[in-house]
C-alpha cells in the first residue's frame, strides 16, 4: 500500500532517476548546480505536483483499491495524471 505522496515519489524516481536534471554538464555555474541539488533534496518536483493537482491535503492517504478505502474517485484520477507527469 502506498500513500499519494509515496506513489508520486516512486513514479518520479522511475522516470527521472531522482534528479531534475540528469545531464549536469549543461549547468554552467555553481549556483545553478546548487539550485538543482537543493530542489532534489527538498523533493520539489513531487511537492509541486501534489499542490498543482490539489492533492496536498491527502498526501498521507492511501490510494486504496477495492479492499482498502483510500482517496476518492476524482482524487484517484488525479493521482494517475500525476504519475504520468
Amino acid at each position: 500500500r502506498l500513500t499519494v505522496e509515496e506513489t508520486f515519489e516512486f513514479a518520479y524516481q522511475c522516470k527521472s532517476g531522482g534528479t531534475l536534471l540528469r545531464e549536469k554538464q549543461w549547468l554552467e555555474t555553481d549556483k545553478e548546480r546548487e539550485f538543482i541539488a537543493q530542489a532534489d533534496r527538498e523533493r520539489l518536483r513531487v511537492k509541486a505536483t501534489l499542490v498543482g493537482l490539489g492533492l496536498d491535503g491527502v498526501k498521507d492517504t492511501f490510494v486504496g483499491d477495492t479492499n482498502i478505502r483510500g482517496v476518492s474517485g476524482g482524487q484517484r484520477r488525479r493521482v494517475t495524471v500525476g504519475e504520468m507527469m
